[in-house]
Formats: structure tokens, sequence, C-alpha cells
């Protein structure tokens, strides 16, 4: 069973006009509001560009678990990534042609890492990839990536970091 905050668990009154209308209005970064990507004042949550990442700190927030989505954020980097030429289906695209959450991952000290990203949606024929670089957005050498089927785990195990700053 899935756990934590789920789009139908919140609702948001529509208005005639200004933020909660569904339409980008002057001022506004995004309409209508929701728990993920648009907050109650329109405007972006962090995590959809390399200027304005959700930041992790790893010495204090281990382990990390959040319930998050790339829908209806930014489609900022679509090609140049370690997983941009990983092969899938003919005719999908590839894994870097959709929207992206980013992530600011920071350390003081010298980690091994586990992660694991599930794309939780059974039976799609979407495909989800995550890169680990230190550089934002993630370069064609980025230190680690997975990409594979939405319904999938991805696990990314034993990821050697030394102190500094990575974006995933």
């Amino acid at each position: 069973p899935t756990t934590g905050l789920l789009w139908s668990d919140v609702t948001y009154e529509m208005a005639a006009g200004g933020c909660g209308d569904g339409v980008v209005d002057d001022g506004e970064e995004c309409d209508p509001p929701d728990p993920f990507t648009c907050d109650e004042s329109c405007q972006f949550l962090p995590g959809n560009d390399c200027a304005d990442p959700i930041v992790i700190d790893l010495d204090t927030e281990l382990p990390y678990i959040q319930f998050n989505t790339t829908c209806n954020r930014r489609d900022a980097y679509n090609s140049g990534t370690c997983i941009s030429g990983v092969p899938i289906p003919p005719g999908t695209g590839n894994f870097t042609a959709g929207e992206d959450i980013i992530y600011e991952l920071t350390t003081s000290q010298d980690i091994c890492l586990n992660i694991a990203v599930n794309g939780d949606i059974p039976d799609s024929s979407d495909f989800i990839g995550f890169a680990i670089d230190d550089a934002c957005p993630p370069g064609l050498n980025c230190l680690a990536g997975s990409a594979g089927g939405s319904s999938e785990e991805l696990p990314l195990e034993f990821l050697a970091l030394s102190a500094g700053t990575y974006y995933l």
C-alpha cells in the first residue's frame, strides 16, 4: 500500500480569476495549486530546476523518504545526461524527455549512499530515470544513474561520494 501525501488527500477551491482558477495569470508561475509543485500563492515549489532544487543535507536527513512527482513540473532538461541515450521501446522517446524534479544533496563527509526511486505507476508504458552528478543538470559523464519502467524500483547501491554537493 502507498502511504504519504496523495493528490486525492488535498482539495483546493477554484476561483474565477487569480490564483486557483486553473489559468496562469500575470504574477503567477503555476495554477492551480497542488501539494507537489505549486503553492497556494501560485508560485512553484522547490525542485523544478537547478536554480531552485529540493535541498537534502545527507549529514542530518538520512534516512530520507519523500513522496513526490514530476507531474506538472518543468521539462527543462531533455538531453545531454548520462541516461539520455539509454534505449527504451521504439517510439517512446528517451528517459530525459519529460518533466523533471531536481534534488541537491550536500554532505560534509565522505559517504556511501543507497538510493531507490519508485515509479509507482503499475502497468504503465511510462519510463523513469535518474542521474547523480556534481553539476546541475547532470552531464553526459555523470557519476551514476539508473533507468527503467515506471512500475519498477530503480536501486543504486553503495555509491561512494566525497564531501561536497551533488544533484539528483
